[in-house]
């Protein structure tokens, strides 16, 4: 996810206009529109390296990304609320990565170019950082580009500690989480 600022001549739409929930198999032509809104630079951003549309949206691919085990992956997407679930188009996807045998997970989220700046990021990571700690996961890392200025920022404001990687440029986010009494598992 990158930050280029928010259109000015469009308005932020309030919270409840947005669906988090989780992906599903159905959603792989929401996900081939979607991955089609995105510019290099999201790409590069989110995969850390190029790649083509046609990868991303290739069968194969969405097949693995739709069909999220939910065991050891959170994966949400963020649709607008005014409109059936399911039926599209989809402004965010967000995922947790959890390490089998271990209290981690690897967060990695991505919004359509056109709706970043407008607090979707936020909203998935809270969403998402609910889940991890419904399902009792008490460490959450990202690693994120150094030119990556957007994703720093939400990560600092979901109170992740930021540190470099070892010899190199990029950052290392790192938040650890208190469980939840009470809370469904994701």
């Amino acid at each position: 996810m990158h930050a280029t600022g928010p259109d000015p001549s469009v308005q932020a739409a309030p919270a409840e206009e947005w669906r988090v929930r989780p992906i599903c198999p159905a959603d792989e032509p929401l996900m081939v529109a979607f991955h089609r809104t995105l510019s290099e630079r999201s790409v590069q951003f989110r995969y850390f390296g190029a790649l083509k549309l046609a990868e991303r949206i290739s069968h194969e691919r969405l097949v693995r990304v739709c069909h999220a085990d939910f065991i050891n992956e959170v994966a949400l997407v963020v649709e607008p609320g005014a409109v059936p679930a399911g039926s599209g188009p989809i402004l965010g996807v967000g995922r947790l990565s959890h390490e089998p045998g271990s209290d981690t997970a690897e967060l990695a989220a991505i919004v359509s170019d056109a709706w970043q700046g407008r607090g979707l990021g936020s909203l998935l990571v809270r969403n998402l950082l609910d889940r991890a700690r419904a399902a009792g996961w008490r460490r959450i890392v990202a690693s994120i580009l150094s030119d990556n200025h957007g994703m720093v920022q939400l990560c600092r404001r979901h109170g992740f500690q930021l540190h470099r990687e070892k010899g190199g440029n990029d950052w290392i986010a790192t938040l650890s989480l208190e469980p939840k009494t009470g809370s469904c598992p994701p």
